[in-house]
């Protein structure tokens, strides 16, 4: 798996060029809940269960050729009615649109 993560990171080009991909098909990740799996996929690995369920798990095109998808600690209302918003999270990945390469990870704070 890492080697063929390896692979695809380093097949990942996209030279500020409109998205363009040429593989016979098309995007291998072409919408938001593939991205959303491959994202899943690789938290499930670096995370337990109850860290995951801090989370709520955020998708978003990234430009023309990636998505962006981010842990983030949900807003809460607490018992007087006021509501606490938190900054920061958990993984933040980029995933290429094209090939599936995993672009960045990084721990959000």
């Amino acid at each position: 798996m890492i080697v063929l993560l390896t692979l695809l990171a380093a097949s990942a080009t996209n030279g500020g060029e409109a998205h363009r991909c040429s593989i016979p098909g098309g995007d291998l990740v072409p919408n938001m809940q593939v991205a959303r799996e491959i994202a899943e996929a690789i938290i499930r690995v670096r995370q337990t269960e109850e860290e995951r369920s801090q989370f709520r798990l955020m998708v978003e095109p990234a430009g023309t050729d990636a998505w962006d998808v981010v842990q983030v600690i949900p807003d809460r209302i607490e018992p007087d009615g006021s509501l606490t918003v938190t900054n920061g999270g958990g993984l933040a990945i980029r995933i290429d649109k094209c090939n599936g390469a995993i672009l960045f990870v990084h721990y959000l704070i």
